[in-house]
């Protein structure tokens, strides 16, 4: 392996990152280390690769990655290759979920945003950043920050976890014992909290000898890792380390990893003690203790939080992922914020554990609970505020299971808590209380604005409901309107009081608030005052996306476009809702072409598009391509042909386009566009019957109507032939079934016919 750091400094004290390339990508990979150095925080991080990239897919390769707080993919179409070559079935989500598992979160970076679909398909959904995307070093910085402990913890960690400090003195090729020493040690109760400092991937041919003295001289005693390769002449253990460690008045603690000859190891580093096997526990508390070693004693529950962060990152420790998780929740148990935080990230996220939204939701409540019940001082505030808004809050992960009141409730607890405090009116804390505001007004996350549907209550509120004048199906009752507003109006009066530096965040809060104004109106039938308010916040948050190219405000920006386009039709103002859903496709394109991920706004927009449009052909044409694109999404998704062709379970978001889809196109229409996405169906599969079996209700009625004349068909084409004396059908009939065998014909007839008008008269 291979190392860069920021001015080739020492990897001592860094945080490991790991980027991995295919070997066609090394300029690329590269460019992409000297970025990632150049950023802010660039000193303080290690970046490693490897000249062979296969390696990392061997036990050792996946061992070293162990030490790695983050690892990064470089998705290009050679790494795919690489991956399919190298990885058991060519199930590369298994191999990146065993990354997680073992602690290293990984950050996908890739070469193109085009390549995010093959990507997610291969890799399964992971949250990376794209090279052709403007802000991506401003996003990767944010991602690495997520990930990365601030320089400040570290000291912490530092000056309050550890109990103690050894030396580890091994030989590089006995690596892979000396960690299986860390971990025995930290195994007993004596040395559990010990920092144990150890030359990890110091590479050789460059001058650490400085660097190992004064460590050597910090640490309260040396442990040597016993193998027979320490006997080896000339050894840098044997004629450096331990001779430096016994005129340095260090206590030496043999422990013996791979048996070796008594009498050579007593030769070869005179006055040592006797050695003591790292499996034999007992014994390694016991020379432990003799070092002078005590235990942690009585340690608070910040000071294990502290300790599993050592653990977790790693500093002056083994990074040990599953040791750090333990010591979370005992330090969680005992009622450590910061403890329950972490762990709900990790849930949250699967790293070092599997992912469990459940967890991350209890963990991250606790945390807030805790949280409130401290001081309301200027750090609590910030922290509630990370834990609330930012990368994936508090209150989003409630409503995302539906526990929407309990979301408002705890944004309205931390609300409170800002008012009541000092600070309530400096500019930082001004934009906290906003912030919490427009998310408690925006009480329409309970409603579908179209349908009026209450969501995730499980209660059935439909259209059907709706036009059969169900009170309760029409959206909130005006108490809670009330409610909002009041929200709304508090918001926009701060933002007005607003004087700090973060102008474009101000601004793109006072467009939710505007928006929010506008869903109100809609919510009172005032839709002139709904377009009013909507035309002010496309005039703040056009110039905003376009400036800062930030993707939350460019898709609020499509969104805005998209609304005013249907506000202007429900109006009849028929050029205005044109020209805004124009703006709203062409504005979904943009996003869509920046990150795949936007591919549902573009079915929409296309999909309002044709609800606009007069023109047949102009219609046509924009409600095949919200087709094809909603096609592709459910392709990205591995939906079936079948499923897909019928579209059936297709709804929930998409319920409206799939609606339009219907309405406005028909089967034969539609075939070409599905075959160009899914292909052609096999011969011989039951998927072959592709019109007979999987069609609309349209074309049911039409066979009906096609069978009923066949059966006319039949029965004229059975009198001219008794008539012109051809066939004698009715003497047949009478020798098989009787005198009455003709009647019985012709009833049968009858019933088919009766049978062929049911699916018409549906």
């Amino acid at each position: 392996m291979i190392f860069r750091t920021k001015g080739n400094t020492i990897p001592k004290g860094k945080q490991y990152i790991f980027v991995h390339a295919a070997p066609e990508d090394q300029k690329l990979r590269d460019e992409v280390v000297s970025k990632i150095l150049s950023l802010t925080d660039g000193p303080r991080y290690c970046l490693w690769y490897e000249e062979k990239p296969e390696a990392v897919f061997t036990a050792r390769g996946k061992e070293e990655l162990r030490e790695m707080a983050v690892f990064i993919p470089l998705i290009t179409e050679s790494y795919f290759r690489l991956v399919r070559g190298n990885v058991k079935g060519g199930n590369a989500a298994d191999f990146i979920e065993s990354v997680q598992l073992q602690g290293t979160a990984v950050l996908p970076v890739l070469e193109s945003s085009k390549l995010l679909p093959q990507f997610n398909k291969a890799f399964g959904e992971l949250h990376g950043v794209s090279l052709s995307h403007p802000d991506v070093w401003r996003k990767a910085e944010e991602q690495l920050g997520r990930f990365l402990s601030d320089h400040g913890l570290e000291e912490r960690i530092t000056r309050e976890a550890f109990t103690g400090r050894l030396f580890l003195s091994y030989r590089k090729k006995d690596i892979a014992e000396a960690r299986e020493i860390m971990k025995a040690i930290h195994d007993t109760d004596t040395a559990g909290a010990a920092a144990i400092w150890f030359d990890e991937f110091l590479v050789a041919g460059r001058d650490f000898n400085d660097d190992i003295m004064e460590n050597l001289s910090e640490c309260d005693a040396m442990a040597l890792a016993v193998t027979p390769h320490i006997l080896e002449e000339g050894n840098y253990v044997r004629e450096k380390e331990y001779r430096a460690a016994r005129e340095r008045g260090k206590d030496v603690l043999p422990v013996e990893a791979v048996h070796a000859d008594d009498k050579e190891v007593e030769g070869a580093f005179p006055g040592i003690r006797p050695r003591v096997d790292m499996h034999n526990r007992p014994a390694l508390e016991e020379l432990l203790k003799k070092a002078g070693f005590k235990g942690p004693g009585s340690r608070s529950a910040f000071a294990e939080y502290l300790l599993g962060m050592a653990f977790f990152i790693p500093v002056s420790v083994e990074k040990d992922v599953e040791r750090a998780v333990r010591l979370f929740k005992t330090s969680a148990d005992h009622d450590c914020a910061e403890a329950c935080e972490q762990l709900g990230m990790l849930y949250l996220k699967g790293i070092g554990v599997k992912r469990d939204h459940g967890e991350a939701i209890r963990y991250k409540r606790k945390a807030f609970d805790l949280l409130m019940k401290q001081k309301a001082s200027e750090e609590n505030i910030r922290h509630l505020n990370r834990l609330l808004y930012e990368y994936d809050g508090l209150p989003l992960l409630l409503k995302g299971n539906g526990r929407i009141g309990e979301a408002n409730q705890v944004q309205q607890a931390f609300l409170e808590r800002i008012e009541k405090s000092l600070y309530r009116n400096d500019n930082e804390f001004i934009l906290y209380q906003v912030n919490a505001l427009t998310d408690l007004a925006n009480l329409f996350y309970e409603y579908d604005l179209e349908t009026g549907s209450e969501k995730n209550t499980g209660k059935p509120r439909t259209v059907a409901d709706i036009l059969a004048g169900d009170p309760a199906a029409s959206g909130p009752d005006r108490e809670r309107l009330q409610k909002a507003e009041q929200y709304a109006d508090r918001a926009l009066a701060l933002l007005d009081s607003y004087a700090g530096d973060d102008t474009d965040m101000a601004s793109f809060l006072r467009v939710v608030t505007l928006d929010q104004y506008a869903d109100l109106c809609k919510y009172r039938n005032d839709l002139q005052g709904a377009i009013d308010y909507k035309e002010k916040s496309r005039e703040i948050i056009e110039p905003l996306a376009e400036k800062t190219g930030n993707l939350e405000y460019m898709d609020r920006s499509f969104q805005v476009s998209n609304n005013l386009g249907l506000f202007y039709r429900e109006a009849g103002r028929d050029n205005a809702a044109i020209y805004h859903i124009d703006e709203a496709v062409r504005k979904a394109r943009q996003l869509e072409k920046i990150s795949p991920e936007f591919k549902g706004r573009l079915v929409h927009a296309l999909s309002n598009k044709a609800l606009v449009l007069d023109r047949g052909s102009v219609k046509t044409a924009s409600i095949l391509e919200c087709y094809e694109v909603l096609l592709k999404l459910m392709k990205e998704q591995d939906i079936d042909a079948t499923q897909a062709w019928t579209l059936r379970n297709i709804g929930g978001e998409f319920s409206s386009p799939v609606y339009n889809i219907q309405l406005y196109t028909n089967s034969s229409e539609r075939r070409p566009v599905f075959e160009k996405i899914y292909g052609k169906p096999e011969k011989g599969s039951d998927f072959s019957m592709f019109d007979l079996i999987f069609v609309p209700e349209d074309t049911a009625k039409v066979q009906a109507g096609c069978m009923q004349w066949l059966i006319i068909l039949v029965f004229v084409i059975c009198l001219i032939l008794q008539k012109t004396g051809v066939l004698d059908i009715a003497g047949f009939l009478t020798a098989r079934f009787g005198s009455h065998g003709t009647w019985y014909g012709i009833g049968v007839l009858a019933v088919l016919y009766l049978l062929t008008c049911i699916p018409i008269r549906k």
